[in-house]
């Protein structure tokens, strides 16, 4: 479990990185001119990895894709997306494995609804598949 709390760690870092880069590109709307290949090449990670990244952000709506190359955020604060809850649900697994399977206890523990814990699951799965 350590060392997936560590890979969600960098990932989240990572995401993060990206997100501040589209921050610091962006015009007066908000948007953000830059390819995903100049994305890689200032991130240090492969194109394939750049898009996997930018996808999750869609997906979690932490960014919109306006077209190739124009991305505006819709947030610059990874807490408005699942990244923060993942983190402490897998910090509770973590201390409490007895609660691996049971998704109404964790949401009683993290004081969140069971919808939300069940959308954390759901990213985790699809981040790192179901090998937890």
């Amino acid at each position: 479990m350590d060392d997936f709390i560590k890979a969600f760690k960098k990932m989240m870092e990572t995401d993060l990185s990206l997100i501040n880069i589209l921050n610091e590109l962006k015009d007066e709307n908000g948007v953000a001119n830059i390819s995903q290949k100049e994305l890689s090449n200032r991130l240090g990670i492969s194109p394939s990895n750049i898009s996997k990244r930018i996808n999750r952000l869609l997906k979690y709506s932490a960014i919109r894709k306006i077209k190739n190359g124009q991305y505006q955020l819709l947030s610059g604060d990874l807490r408005d997306t699942p990244y923060v809850l993942v983190f402490d649900l897998l910090l509770l697994i973590s201390k409490k494995p007895e609660l691996y399977s049971d998704y109404k206890s964790q949401s009683e523990e993290l004081k969140v609804e069971l919808n939300e814990i069940q959308r954390a699951w759901g990213f985790i799965n699809n981040s790192f598949g179901s090998g937890l």
